[in-house]
């Protein structure tokens, strides 16, 4: 009787685990659909968007249209190349990097559920997109989708470092300093220009939405999450010049140094300074498309 009765325990185990295996399988399939999901529909957020509609256009780099360039594209899979979508351009500018362990790394899960490239300070993580994309113009307005993951040193998310030439020369650049525990969007021309600062109303632990403007001869301006939060006042002051063939780098300062410690999700930029409506048009896409409150 006792040996009928393990049988039958032994039976009814098997049973059970043979369950529970198809509910973790049921589980991990249906996670995997949520996210299969979730990404359809952020790109059919990209499709309609008016990022390439509106004109100037020189990058576009969205981490989840990574998977449409690379086959074998997986969680952890490093980037050698993060390619620009911008329909309206002839020429690549893609993001790339040579050196195979700065290269920063694609995460399934990166900002708010979304695909991402982690850049990882430790590890020297950068990119560039050689020849500096701004043309002919003295202009410039960029959006950014950055989320940090460590805020304990100097980090330059977006710059354009003329190099050889004065120190501090910037045609412009968007940085995090320790020092304040703020961001600046600024222009250096070899003298201290003006700069504008997020000193507050930015949680470091969040995504956030950064928006730059550079009016040249007038004024440099910076939004986060769409709220103005600096301005400089000056509008007589040299601001440099965009017109140069000098690499644009992402995630680090001149491809040596001020290394990024955080998730990019997308990197829009324009050779001119938008109009205010085209400016919040492409705001109002990226906060929805990526969840930022």
């Amino acid at each position: 009787m006792n040996k009928k009765n393990s049988a039958f325990s032994l039976i009814e185990l098997s049973i059970v685990i043979l369950i529970i295996g198809i509910l973790i399988a049921g589980v991990t399939q249906g996670s995997r659909l949520v996210k299969k999901s979730r990404v359809t529909t952020s790109k059919t957020i990209t499709n309609s968007s008016p990022v390439s509609s509106i004109k100037n256009l020189v990058v576009w780099l969205d981490a989840l249209s990574q998977e449409d360039f690379i086959e074998s594209l997986d969680d952890g899979t490093d980037i050698e190349t993060w390619y620009n979508i911008n329909p309206q351009s002839t020429q690549s500018y893609n993001a790339t990097q040579s050196t195979e362990s700065k290269r920063p790394t694609y995460v399934e899960d990166g900002i708010n559920g979304l695909p991402a490239l982690e850049f990882n300070r430790s590890e020297g993580d950068c990119m560039a997109i050689a020849d500096g994309v701004d043309g002919d113009s003295e202009n410039v307005t960029g959006f950014l989708i950055f989320q940090p993951t460590a805020t304990s040193g100097e980090m330059d998310l977006i710059e354009k470092w003329v190099w050889p030439g004065p120190d501090r020369k910037y045609p412009y650049v968007l940085r995090y300093l320790t020092r304040s525990s703020s961001y600046l969007f600024a222009s250096y021309d070899g003298t201290e220009s003006p700069v504008a600062f997020v000193e507050t109303g930015v949680t470091l632990t969040k995504p956030i939405l950064f928006s730059f403007r550079r009016l040249a001869g007038q004024n440099l301006k910076l939004w986060a999450n769409r709220i103005q939060v600096g301005e400089t006042v000056s509008d007589n002051v040299s601001l440099g010049t965009t017109s140069n063939d000098i690499d644009l780098y992402i995630g680090c300062r001149g491809n040596n140094w001020a290394y990024s410690d955080g998730y990019f999700g997308e990197v829009v930029i324009y050779n001119r300074a938008l109009k205010t409506k085209e400016r919040t048009d492409v705001e109002d896409y990226l906060m929805k498309k990526w969840k930022i409150k």
